[in-house]
């Protein structure tokens, strides 16, 4: 996927920013070396995010923006039930 030239400063802070959290979760959880431990599923949060950000401000037209909208919706629904309904 290229990134587009006249894309908003903003969006690619934002989308830095959930780099960033997703790293940090990514790496709290491997120096634990428990994956029961993450209790808010901070990762699967991130990466919720992240195919929304990228699904919604960096796909235009045809294929490709339905095949993220798709990737990102499924996120969306997965993510949520593993939040909603992991125990705690």
């Amino acid at each position: 996927m290229r990134l587009r030239i006249d894309v908003d400063p903003g969006r690619r802070r934002f989308l830095v920013l959930i780099l960033a959290l997703l790293a940090v979760a990514s790496l709290m959880l491997i120096k634990r070396h428990n994956v029961a431990a993450d209790q808010y599923g901070s990762v699967v949060v991130g990466l919720m995010l992240l195919f929304n950000h990228l699904a919604c401000f960096y796909t235009r037209t045809g294929w490709k923006r339905s095949a993220m909208k798709g990737v990102a919706w499924t996120w969306i629904v997965l993510g949520s039930a593993y939040v909603v309904w992991t125990p705690l």
